[in-house]
């Protein structure tokens, strides 16, 4: 009883902490107005305590698998936001995003491993394939594209998975619905991720093109927080860790 009193504490005060921090930076996103520590640092403090979470429930998991999975999913995710938003390296960011979706998948796919290894490997080829062809026939591409559509495959299987895991009820409530909640957040914000990026090849002229542009940039964060939160909260056996619940054994449905 005292180790559910303490988790509970413990997620409490990171969702508080997290729903802060958000307003923050929205805040100063939104109006321009800066923020005594750099909202970059503030957005990463949100991710480190997302997984975080993932960290505390050592106990309250729905099984083994799931919870090494999500724990899995939200270290890479770490990971990538470091490159990303502290370091400023897009690649390697994004390099390892296709890590992150590659353990949402398996988590909400219930495929093996080799499957769904199978699966991130034809995309790949098939994507890189034409790349090298084309680069070939002297069309100078960045690889920062192929590198782009190769994770947003990634990142659409993940959502459609995760679609589908609510559709068969492979997890309970309320974790589907966190699942399909954070991944469509997910989706969202890297949509705002690529207008933010295309937006700038267009003329500029057009004033719609300049609001996508401004838009895009402050929604990518306004949906990625919590879509981070809501992962990280999924893998929780809600069952048995408030102490308001009967305590109730997983059903064998949510095994994998």
């Amino acid at each position: 009883m005292q180790y559910i009193k303490s988790f509970n504490n413990y997620i409490k005060i990171s969702v508080i902490s997290i729903a802060m921090l958000y307003l923050v930076f929205l805040y100063s996103d939104f109006t321009g107005v800066y923020s005594l520590v750099p909202t970059y640092i503030l957005k990463y403090i949100c991710i480190i305590l997302s997984f975080s979470i993932t960290l505390a429930y050592s106990r309250s998991y729905l099984n083994k698998k799931d919870l090494f999975l999500i724990r899995a999913a939200l270290f890479f995710t770490l990971v990538s936001d470091f490159f990303l938003v502290v370091e400023n390296k897009f690649i390697l960011g994004v390099m390892f995003f296709c890590i992150v979706q590659f353990f949402h998948t398996l988590r909400y796919s219930r495929n093996s491993v080799y499957i769904v290894i199978l699966r991130f490997s034809i995309s790949f080829l098939t994507i890189f394939s034409i790349y090298i062809l084309l680069n070939f026939a002297d069309k100078k591409i960045d690889i920062i594209i192929p590198l782009a559509l190769f994770y947003f495959t990634c990142l659409l299987t993940s959502v459609y998975f995760s679609i589908t895991a609510f559709k068969k009820r492979l997890f309970p409530l309320p974790n589907n619905v966190l699942i399909v909640m954070g991944m469509t957040l997910f989706l969202l914000c890297d949509i705002n991720v690529g207008i933010f990026n295309i937006t700038p090849m267009i003329d500029s002229n057009y004033w719609i093109v300049k609001f996508l542009y401004s838009l895009s940039s402050n929604l990518i964060w306004f949906f990625y927080a919590p879509s981070q939160l809501f992962l990280a909260i999924s893998g929780i056996d809600f069952g048995s860790s408030h102490p308001i619940n009967k305590q109730r054994p997983i059903n064998k449905q949510y095994e994998h």
